[in-house]
């Protein structure tokens, strides 16, 4: 089988041989980042989407850029 391309050939001993050679790592669960639940009370879905839009750069008036596709009355 020397001639035939067998890349994964030796795959499992090398792998042994990596882990054999990498120190065992502690295993400790990483503090995941939870988000509020969204109360209904705290404001409005307009309010919401300005507060998220307020650091987004406007894009520069394009005559390239229509508001609506060609074709479309």
């Amino acid at each position: 089988m020397a001639g035939l391309n067998t890349p994964f050939r030796r795959l499992k001993h090398q792998l042994k041989s990596l882990q054999s050679a990498m120190p065992e790592a502690s295993v400790t669960p990483r503090a995941v980042e939870t988000q509020p639940a969204p109360s209904d009370t705290s404001e409005s879905d307009a309010d919401l989407f300005l507060r998220e839009m307020e650091d987004v750069t406007r894009l520069k008036h394009d005559p390239r850029v229509s508001n609506s596709p060609p074709g479309v009355p």
